[in-house]
């Protein structure tokens, strides 16, 4: 084994000296090689940037270097979110295979465009691989693919190149991607909607892209807006169309896009604002530790109580019974005191309901709404939880003699500072 190695190592310092190239990508095969020789390539690489007069980088796949030595490469899979560390995605241009093939199948430039402004709002960087033929030579349609992803950044790139990640990496209904990537990590084969928006900050100015055209006003539900200078403004990066915004008295802020058919747009597939002259902050409930209870993810104890689609979203309807009731396991990463929130409809009038979590339990009334669609955020009160871990959340009728009927769309907590 050991001649093996160092026929390893010796390769790689011919392939350095030789080539001197930017990256070493290693595969899962790292893992096999002992420490003191991949101590010994990466010292030997990382000399040369000196020589160079440039950096250089390793990437790893999981623990395979230690944590600074190497960029964690994640294949065909993402982080959940913003990573305090620099990261790469490596994926391919298909969606089953590495090199070309007869049965070969093509993500959309929409699809990528996607993947790579989520990667970089969470501080990762994406290697894309493309798939030649045997002689070398690209496909047309691999060409015109690149050339569209290109065609985007020439418009966006202020909101790529040289970005770092905001306070937090976004927020929409696709806010943390589903499945999992050979890495371990979340993979996100999501359609994004224009509902789906990232951020990205350089300076002092963040980038608010929409993974899609807002037919309408945009709210951004994450930001708080604490002050804004006399030339504060948006803008949409390639065009000189004007947006407006207004901020609310809640501090948030909304923007009204320019009404522009598909042709007069600057780009395709997402759009970037570029928000400038703001001090922001981010809603508590948007932070990392916060945790929020969907529909979706509850268990309705009941015959009539059950979960129904409102304007394209789900929520738990036909709450009726006074002796039904809502369960939700969620895991609180933070001990302490939290904040809590209801998004709720009460068309029937007042009602009153007691959310417990353990030993706690607080009891907060909802509001008469105008009707069953229009849900509102609800103050509940504020949970003491004595230590991270898997709580059994209920919410249930606080007074069942005065029951009424409630929608519940979800339900969110918020560790305090």
């Amino acid at each position: 084994p050991e001649v093996a190695h160092r026929r390893w190592l010796a390769k790689l310092k011919e392939v350095i000296d030789a080539y001197q190239p930017d990256q070493i990508w290693f595969d899962f095969g790292l893992g096999k090689i002992p420490d003191d020789f991949k101590r010994q390539m990466a010292a030997y690489y990382y000399n040369q940037e000196q020589a160079w007069g440039r950096n250089v980088i390793i990437t790893r796949k999981n623990d395979y270097l230690p944590e600074g030595v190497g960029v964690l490469d994640i294949e065909r899979g993402k982080m959940e979110g913003a990573a305090p560390f620099l990261w790469q995605t490596d994926d391919s241009v298909a969606t089953n295979t590495w090199c070309w093939t007869s049965g070969i199948h093509l993500k959309s430039a929409e699809e990528l465009v996607h993947e790579l402004i989520d990667i970089v709002s969470k501080n990762g960087v994406l290697l894309l691989n493309v798939c030649p033929k045997a002689d070398g030579t690209f496909p047309d349609d691999q060409k015109a693919l690149l050339r569209e992803i290109g065609d985007w950044l020439r418009v966006n790139g202020p909101a790529i190149y040289g970005t770092r990640p905001w306070k937090i990496h976004g927020e929409g209904p696709n806010l943390y991607d589903r499945g999992r990537g050979l890495g371990g990590t979340a993979q996100g084969q999501v359609a994004f909607t224009s509902a789906d928006v990232r951020f990205t900050t350089q300076g002092q100015r963040l980038y608010a892209i929409a993974l899609g055209w807002p037919e309408g006003p945009m709210t951004l539900e994450s930001l708080r807006v604490e002050k804004a200078a006399p030339d504060a403004a948006v803008r949409l990066l390639g065009s000189s169309a004007r947006v407006d915004f207004r901020i609310d008295d809640q501090k948030r802020m909304t923007l009204v896009p320019p009404k522009l058919d598909a042709d007069a747009r600057p780009c395709r597939h997402a759009f970037a604002f570029e928000l400038s002259g703001f001090t922001l902050a981010v809603d508590p409930f948007a932070l990392p530790g916060s945790v929020t209870l969907t529909a979706d993810k509850a268990v309705l104890n009941g015959r009539q109580i059950r979960t129904e689609a409102r304007g394209g979203r789900t929520n738990i309807g036909f709450w009726d019974r006074s002796d039904e009731d809502v369960h939700w396991l969620a895991r609180v990463e933070r001990a302490g005191r939290h904040t809590v929130r209801a998004e709720l409809t009460a068309a029937g009038g007042d009602s009153r309901l007691t959310l417990s979590a353990g030993r706690e339990s607080v009891t907060f009334t909802v509001p008469r709404t105008g009707n069953w669609d229009d849900a509102r955020w609800v103050p509940v009160g504020t949970l003491e939880f004595d230590a991270p871990g898997v709580y059994h959340i209920i919410l249930k009728p606080a007074d069942p003699a005065a029951w009424r009927a409630v929608n519940v769309w979800q339900v969110q907590l918020a560790p305090e500072k």
